[in-house]
């Protein structure tokens, strides 16, 4: 608890402190709040893509500590979620509307198509060079597949709209996350006392057994916060109403400083959650893979 209050008090503090001692707006601080996260969420994802791969590395038998192979891992999953989203970002102009990188358009119609052309025969040939390396390391198919479905994502990311494509990648990281932890659930020997557990504890425990259930209220509480969690993004928008999903409540406090105190949660709740997925998914870590990997790995100790 001690670390998240402290994040708390610091975005807290860094957006009440007056603009007469730092020199910087309201507005742009949240802006800048706002690129930070984008920047989190795209190394976010990029390490997952990269846990993911380690986890089907992590069960098999040939080229576990293949050096070069990491390295190339690494630098896949950091092209896919990060260098290719920016560089796109920037040349579609996604960045304009914050007024830190106006521009005229860098590259003509017919230049960017023949730049997402070339990009695209570019990742085809790295996921063929890719393929190719693992066939001969024998890295299994589900690694194979897996990166097949990175380089997926990274060419449509040249041709959709840059809000339809973060959820689709946004969609792509809940299905892994939930994935993940629903096999580690149903490999887990842990069986709950219903005598010892509370009147609260005891549905959280029926949800999670099921197979869509923490699904379910993830999607529950994701529509039923949508409300409050668009703050940060209805500010840095400079209150336009057509920027937000559900206008109403946010419209009427747009005037009131509890739209800042939601925006401030906002941001806070998606550098929370980064935190939380770092500790628990982090299998780099000692402790952390020896709670996990049992569990990744038990039903097919079972079955041979």
């Amino acid at each position: 608890m001690g670390f998240p209050l402290c994040l708390f008090c610091l975005l807290a503090g860094f957006l009440l402190i007056p603009e007469s001692v730092i020199g910087i707006s309201l507005l742009r601080r949240f802006v800048l709040l706002a690129f930070l996260d984008y920047f989190l969420s795209l190394y976010h994802f990029s390490v997952q893509h990269y846990g993911v791969l380690s986890v089907y590395r992590g069960r098999l038998t040939h080229g576990q500590i293949d050096r070069g192979l990491l390295r190339w891992d690494w630098w896949a999953c950091i092209c896919v979620s990060g260098i290719f989203s920016i560089a796109m970002d920037y040349l579609n102009g996604e960045f304009d509307d914050y007024g830190f990188f106006n521009h005229a358009p860098l590259l003509s119609q017919y230049s960017m198509t023949a730049l997402k052309l070339g990009l695209t025969a570019l990742v085809l040939s790295a996921w063929a060079l890719t393929v190719r390396k693992y066939v001969r390391k024998k890295q299994g198919v589900a690694r194979i597949l897996y990166f097949s479905t990175l380089c997926y994502l990274t060419i449509v990311s040249f041709y959709l709209e840059p809000l339809l494509y973060f959820f689709t990648v946004q969609m792509q990281h809940w299905f892994v996350s939930l994935g993940l932890t629903s096999h580690m659930a149903a490999n887990s020997r842990f069986k709950p006392d219903p005598e010892k557990n509370s009147a609260w504890y005891r549905p959280w425990i029926w949800l999670n057994a099921r197979p869509l259930g923490p699904l379910l209220v993830l999607a529950v509480l994701s529509i039923c916060l949508t409300p409050i969690l668009e703050a940060d993004y209805f500010i840095i928008h400079k209150f336009d109403t057509e920027a937000v999903t559900v206008q109403g409540f946010l419209v009427q406090i747009q005037h009131s400083v509890w739209i800042y105190v939601f925006g401030c949660l906002a941001i806070f709740s998606s550098f929370l959650h980064y935190i939380f997925d770092r500790g628990v998914f982090r299998l780099s870590d000692n402790l952390t893979r020896k709670a996990a990997l049992p569990l990744l790995m038990q039903a097919e100790n079972e079955s041979s």
